[in-house]
């Protein structure tokens, strides 16, 4: 008998090693945007989600990059501390867009999206020229995104879920005329 662990039905080392090679080439695809970012002076922090199915279930990454200078901290000792809440003026927070999946299932259209550290209480639905839009702040993080409804279908019709950080917002669609 051999030590080596077989893969589980339906699935390969070579199909597994697939995946996982377009994971670390995603990853890889982050930091050269970073570098690029670093060099035209845009922002100093880039965030990538990425999903893989193994078979056994899907497999969700996040990362997260950012950079910081040795003037950030000053060059007279270690990097300061946290500045109370009472003296501390925070800068607004920049929104991230927000990246959804929109799908129509039969008579239901169906939008989902990843807004990590966001609570329903944080969510914001409205309405601007037949498309929803959508913001949410909370746990630091702040959110906008835009999307075109389908004809007939209104806030009231949207029905809301999100549940560790996953939005999922479902509305039937109105019967052909």
């Amino acid at each position: 008998m051999s030590d080596e662990k077989k893969p589980g039905p339906g699935r390969t080392t070579a199909d597994i090693e697939l995946r996982f090679g377009r994971l670390l080439s995603a990853l890889g695809s982050a930091l050269s945007d970073m570098t690029g970012r670093l060099e035209s002076g845009q922002s100093r922090e880039i965030r990538r989600d990425h999903t893989i199915d193994v078979g056994m279930g899907p497999i969700r990454t996040e990362t997260r990059i950012r950079v910081r200078y040795a003037s950030d901290f000053g060059s007279a000792g270690p990097e300061p501390g946290p500045v109370p809440e009472e003296t501390a003026e925070k800068p607004p927070v920049p929104a991230r867009p927000i990246l959804a999946d929109i799908a129509t299932m039969g008579r239901t259209w169906q939008l989902q999206a990843d807004l990590p550290g966001i609570s329903e209480e944080d969510l914001a639905l409205g309405l601007d020229a037949g498309d929803l839009l959508i913001s949410a702040e909370g746990s630091g993080r702040r959110y906008e995104g835009r999307f075109p409804l389908p004809p007939g279908v209104g806030l009231a019709d949207i029905r809301i879920s999100l549940k560790s950080g996953i939005l999922d917002l479902t509305a039937p669609l109105p019967e052909a005329p």
